[in-house]
């Protein structure tokens, strides 16, 4: 038995994978309370600007402007906070000795400071890089014993699992465990020993070591997961996961049992080759049940399964109505649900129990803008959507993320299910863009405003250029005035400007001051209505679409206007890929069904759920404690990352020149970094 982990050795690859989290981690001391001292506006003013270098990786001007915030001023509010993340910066820089020199000097002076806990978890990363994994192990209990940052304890208590299972020797180990003898930290700690003996099959130092907590730690938290662990050993090292899926078990037509036959199909496969692998921490048992499709039977079947005390999470349902409808009964009976392919929004926020394997609406438009904004560099965008809700979730999404980049949405058009002439729609997207590329005018003919002359002269335009203009009575274009730039500073100052004739019907006239067109359409039928129009009216913006676009046969058939469409997708498999080969040929030798999509989401998702009970999680909370920190998760469908629960990874495609290729993957949650406080 053992713990699945292979990062390679101690040092420099652990930290660029593992060790330097989410900027909002790293921001974690910005958000606890001060030290109660005296405010200082010019301290705050660059502590500011010195999270805004940090922010964007200018760690050398935010080195200098976090060590000017402590150093030149008195004690205020800030110097705490920046002490911490000067110590953060010098170690990003790979200034371990210097960090480590500045954070020993905040704990001496401020040992009380809630910001403890930061500071002894960078310091246990720089011992890592110096390839010190038994100091940086002491570091990490300090941090979680200190620690008033859920986040930061949470990766320090993964970090000191990673060290402990990668130790080649236990006498450093035992050493620590000693010292933190006693400590809430300690009690972690030696639950975490006991973990690693189970791993390792030494059922008797795990037994003593979990029977010594249990009886000398009632009050800690670990005493109940030693009990859990205990209860398992005792029981032959056995978890029962429940299974819900639309198997119509009942049912005589052959056609309809096959989706759900597709979904366990990929089940059974996981749960075999993890059975069969003698390394594996724990035998799984399925407890599978029929939904037939039907949200009623559903919740009636999912209550039995909570009502049984040995399963500890559930796979499925694959509907968002079912999930819907199930969802309560699991979070209330603290049992972790994870569906495969729901994505509906709303339902991972029923409670902390609750996981969608798949994205929801608003996280592929949000995906989608930001590949648009960051990767494409489309500034200038517009959006044509269904009015259906799902249509309306994905472009309101869009509409938003792009926004928050400062990306500008010209145009929003919507449009009924089955709507065939979207010359309304079109027409509208045609005349604001065509508004946005004309050259506005100003005109000098007759009395200006009072200090408009002034204003033009102090933008930039040349006096004597003005002077001219106003003595003939003439009309000019505001880039010709004012440059490039001309029109940004005439709205910016409210210059009055008219527009020439726009020639809406010219259609021989192209539109291209869109950059890109979102276009959500949920179905693939929509492909061949939208896209021919789109050139009908000779927008000749970048086609950006969803799932529902990755139909070969219709891109194939409407290759003249579509070539280059980029759309997300939840799930990309190379046809090389010799994994997935490898599971096409499983399925059908053992099973003797066809692989599909459907295999793939059941396949990864439960070998996500065995992956945290390979990890030592074996009862409901620790199950969906570890889901919960699920980053990057390598599936063959995709990857899966859980951002408040929701898998936020998505694949970019293109089809271009009669094949669909991979151009990119986003990550939703990694490109929206939190505002500074």
């Amino acid at each position: 038995m053992r713990f699945r982990f292979t990062l390679p050795s101690f040092g420099a690859s652990l930290i660029s994978g593992t060790i330097f989290v989410s900027f909002s981690v790293a921001l974690s001391v910005t958000a606890n309370c001060q030290e109660s001292v005296e405010s200082n506006y010019e301290a705050e003013r660059r502590f500011s600007a010195a999270v805004e270098d940090f922010r964007s990786r200018k760690f050398f001007d935010a080195h200098r402007q976090f060590l000017s915030v402590y150093s030149d001023y008195p004690l205020h509010q800030r110097t705490t906070a920046a002490y911490v993340m000067h110590g953060k910066t010098l170690s990003r820089l790979g200034m371990s000795q210097a960090s480590n020199e500045i954070l020993s000097e905040f704990l001496q002076k401020f040992p009380a400071s809630l910001y403890v806990g930061d500071a002894r978890y960078t310091m246990a990363l720089n011992a890592l890089r110096d390839r010190n994994p038994a100091n940086a192990l002491r570091q990490f209990l300090w941090a979680i014993e200190k620690g008033s940052d859920s986040s930061t304890s949470a990766n320090a208590e993964s970090l000191v699992r990673v060290i402990v299972e990668r130790m080649p020797s236990m006498v450093d180990v035992n050493r620590i465990h000693r010292e933190f003898s006693g400590l809430p930290s300690g009690d972690f700690f030696t639950y975490v020993l006991a973990e690693r003996s189970y791993a390792e099959d030494d059922i008797r130092n795990a037994r003593e070591l979990l029977q010594v907590l249990v009886r000398d730690s009632l009050e800690s938290e670990f005493a109940e997961r030693a009990r859990a662990l205990l209860r398992h050993i005792e029981g032959g090292g056995r978890v029962k996961i429940g299974v819900l899926l639309p198997l119509f078990s009942k049912a005589r037509d052959v056609a309809l049992q096959q989706l759900g036959q597709e979904f366990l199909a990929g089940i059974r496969l996981a749960v075999d080759e993890h059975n069969s692998d003698p390394r594996s921490y724990a035998k799984v048992a399925v407890e599978i049940r029929d939904t037939e499709r039907d949200p009623v039977v559903a919740l009636r079947v999912i209550q039995e399964l909570v009502s049984d005390s040995e399963i500890v999470a559930i796979v499925g349902p694959v509907f968002s109505a079912e999930v819907l409808a199930t969802a309560g009964v699991a979070n209330a009976n603290g049992v972790p649900l994870i569906s495969p392919t729901a994505n509906a929004n709303g339902i991972a926020s029923v409670g902390q129990y609750i996981f969608q394997a798949n994205p929801d609406y608003t996280s592929r438009g949000k995906a989608m803008a930001q590949y648009a904004v960051e990767k494409g560099g489309y500034l200038t965008l517009a959006v044509l959507a269904p009015i259906d809700a799902v249509g309306k979730y994905m472009a309101e999404s869009f509409i938003e993320e792009a926004t928050r980049l400062h990306a500008t949405v010209v145009a929003t058009e919507w449009y009924g299910t089955g709507t065939t002439d979207l010359y309304p729609q079109f027409r509208s997207i045609r005349e604001k863009g065509l508004i946005e590329q004309a050259d506005p005018l100003l005109t000098f003919r007759g009395r200006l405003q009072d200090g408009l002359l002034e204003k033009l002269i102090s933008a930039g335009a040349q006096e004597r250029l003005v002077d001219s203009l106003l003595e003939h009575g003439s009309t000019v274009g505001v880039s010709e005035l004012l440059g490039e730039d001309g029109r940004r500073i005439a709205d910016s100052l409210g210059f009055p400007v008219i527009y020439p004739e726009l020639k809406l019907d010219s259609l021989h006239i192209p539109v291209l001051a869109i950059d890109a067109i979102y276009i959500p359409i949920t179905s693939p039928d929509e492909i061949g209505i939208v896209s021919s129009q789109l050139v009908y009216y000779n927008l000749q913006a970048q086609i950006l679409g969803t799932g529902d676009w990755n139909d070969f046969g219709e891109l194939e058939a409407n290759k003249s206007y579509v070539d280059g469409v980029l759309f997300t997708s939840d799930t990309y498999v190379h046809p090389g890929d010799t994994s997935y080969q490898h599971l096409l040929q499983q399925i059908l030798e053992t099973m003797s069904l066809r692989a599909t999509n459907n295999t793939l989401f059941a396949y990864d998702t439960m070998r996500l759920v065995l992956s945290v009970v390979d990890d030592g999680a074996i009862t409901r909370d620790q199950i969906a404690e570890r889901l919960a920190s699920i980053r990057k998760f390598k599936g063959l469908h995709t990857s899966i990352s859980f951002s408040e629960r929701v898998n936020s990874e998505l694949h970019i495609l293109q089809y271009r020149e009669g094949e669909v290729r991979s151009v990119d993957r986003i990550t939703v949650d990694e490109s929206s970094l939190p505002e500074p406080p």
